[in-house]
């Protein structure tokens, strides 16, 4: 979540409400509605362009999980394999070296990917012994499709960080023009009603009039002050 985004949609909120608890005024006095259009229609772009980057987001992270999830179990599996090796050939050496028992599982995404394609091939070539030895069929079909897997995976990580930089970058984009909007109708404000203390008091930023923007809501009361 954005406290940034946040702000400015209960900025332009406010907005809207202190031209419509005051339309009677502003329209008396010959308020543009253009700029009441262009606000109104720049907080609904951007509302709707945020939840879209909230959901990228979402998606992104969903996707980050699914691939580290791919990745952990396949070093579970390829774990499985190295005992069902051992147990099959306890004393011979020459086979536990074929499947690099005790070696190191590469950390690269590739390089793991590669290991796992030469490992599916040695465990298609000793099938019958390690399904004698501890493993199942759906072990040997879980090897054999482990790096297409995490390819996909990565893929489908890649493509949706990609999504979650366009949809921030159209969220921002959104904001500023959001942003442009809540200042022109201040300003306008500003220079159309300079001696009007109630009116300038009822626009000014809900971070500086304590949220009183356009509610209408007075003052905390002084307890100092004579009453």
């Amino acid at each position: 979540m954005d406290k940034r985004i946040n702000n400015l949609k209960e900025e332009g909120a406010a907005t809207i409400k202190a031209i419509d608890d005051r339309r009677v005024k502003l329209d008396a006095d010959g308020f543009p509605p253009e700029k009441y259009e262009a606000l109104t229609a720049a907080q609904s772009d951007l509302d709707a362009k945020d939840k879209a980057q909230v959901k990228a987001v979402e998606v992104g992270d969903n996707k980050t999980v699914e691939e580290k999830e791919i990745v952990s179990n396949t070093k579970v599996l390829i774990e499985r394999i190295g005992n069902a090796v051992k147990s099959g050939f306890m004393n011979d050496k020459k086979v536990q070296k074929l499947f690099k028992i005790d070696e190191k599982v590469p950390k690269a995404l590739e390089a793991f990917r590669s290991y796992c394609d030469y490992l599916a091939g040695m465990c298609t070539e000793y099938k019958t012994s390690l399904l004698k030895n501890g493993l199942t069929e759906a072990d040997i079909d879980s090897i054999s499709t482990a790096s297409q897997r995490m390819y996909d995976a990565n893929t489908a990580q890649q493509t949706a960080k990609k999504n979650q930089k366009a949809a921030t970058a159209a969220r921002d984009e959104a904001a500023k023009v959001s942003k442009s909007a809540i200042e022109g109708i201040r300003n306008y404000i500003k220079a159309k009603y300079a001696d009007d203390q109630e009116m300038l008091i009822a626009f000014e930023p809900v971070s500086k009039s304590n949220g009183r923007g356009g509610n209408d809501t007075p003052p905390p009361v002084n307890p100092d002050q004579p009453k």
